[in-house]
């Protein structure tokens, strides 16, 4: 995808802003794109919000948010950028979560290191 112009943006700058594509490029210059072309003919996808959540000199992650109908309100823009934290959170739990060795983490229940009892 390095010609969609969210991969240079973010590249170039690395910005942790949410924003539209229309906040990136023109309206004209998106719709001439190719990322354009390939997402509004095979999918119907016209408009794009960004939501950086990981973001290095070598590399970066944003959730990509599209949709057929309207422009995204500056309001949703803005919701994003609320949100954008929690968002993160959840990303760098599942990147640790995935990572970590879950039978080091729990040890089987013996006779021995306890024991479940029905509630009196």
């Amino acid at each position: 995808m390095a010609y969609h112009p969210v991969h240079r943006h973010y590249a170039a700058t690395l910005s942790m802003r949410a924003e539209r594509i229309t906040d990136l490029v023109s309206s004209a210059a998106w719709r001439r794109s190719r990322a354009y072309r390939e997402l509004s003919s095979h999918l119907d996808l016209r408009h794009q919000l960004n939501i950086p959540l990981a973001m290095s000199a070598r590399r970066y992650c944003v959730l990509q948010v599209y949709r057929t109908g309207g422009e995204f309100a500056d309001q949703e823009r803005d919701l994003a950028m609320r949100v954008q934290p929690v968002l993160i959170g959840l990303r760098t739990l599942a990147t640790h979560a995935a990572a970590v060795d879950a039978t080091k983490l729990v040890r089987p229940l013996t006779a021995g290191n306890g024991t479940c009892s029905p509630v009196a």
